[in-house]
């Protein structure tokens, strides 16, 4: 088995080279074999105000809100796979309603997008937190006496406040997702050309024996994990300036 997936040819080869080459076409052609999964401004406002319904919020049940933004920390991303399958599946507990209404989620993008949401958008709430801790509320505060409405004073004091904190939470969140395999691995159903994402494409390279293939699209991937730890170390960089000014 391992003689078979040896590596053939060099780097120099013209024969590697083109073999580069269609596999980069095919990425590049195929929309919709590699599913780059991103996540809505919708999902992301949602996780920013439970941060500040945790950091701010005088509540019963406070403790199991943070238990449920950890939970993905803890657990194995095939579990939460297998609860999304459990969830809206054929055979799931809202699978009946689904189908009657013609919407798919399992084996379909939505899933996916899903999927990878719950497993990687906690990060946002979790950069966010101490953040907002350091900002205090004697700001937020000031302005209500002013007048100033909850949602004004969160767009024009806390959230600029808090910006540099969401943007390092959002580029770890793409980090994780481009790297997400477990849960998604469960739900997209792995079909080629519709519900694949990179660490997909890769793994069923591989296992079909084409070594360039997988390498050359596992370079891809390691080419944007890269460039994802600059943009954080340059993030970085500007939240302590921001602090120390």
């Amino acid at each position: 088995m391992y003689a078979q997936r040896r590596w053939n040819g060099a780097p120099g080869d013209a024969a590697f080279q083109q073999k580069c080459f269609d596999v980069f076409n095919e990425m590049r052609d195929n929309g919709r074999t590699i599913v780059f999964v991103t996540h809505d401004m919708g999902a992301l406002n949602r996780f920013c105000h439970r941060a500040l319904l945790l950091e701010r919020g005088r509540f019963k049940g406070k403790w199991l809100l943070g238990l449920l933004i950890d939970l993905p920390f803890a657990i194995s991303p095939v579990v939460i796979g297998l609860a999304l399958v459990l969830a809206y599946g054929k055979t799931g507990w809202l699978g009946d309603w689904l189908a009657e209404n013609g919407i798919q989620v399992i084996f379909s993008v939505p899933g996916m997008v899903l999927a990878t949401a719950i497993v990687s958008l906690p990060f946002v709430a979790r950069e966010t937190i101490p953040v907002l801790r350091e900002l205090g509320t004697d700001a937020e505060q000031a302005a209500s006496t002013l007048g100033a409405s909850g949602w004004q004073a969160f767009w024009r004091i806390t959230l600029p406040g808090i910006r540099w904190g969401v943007v390092y939470g959002v580029v770890l969140t793409t980090a994780r997702a481009l790297g997400e395999f477990g849960a998604v691995s469960i739900v997209s159903g792995r079909i080629e050309g519709e519900t694949q994402t990179l660490p997909l494409f890769v793994q069923a390279r591989f296992e079909n024996f084409d070594v360039t293939g997988a390498y050359t699209a596992a370079v891809v991937l390691a080419l944007l994990a890269f460039a994802t730890l600059i943009l954080m170390n340059l993030l970085t960089r500007r939240t302590r300036a921001d602090t120390v000014a």
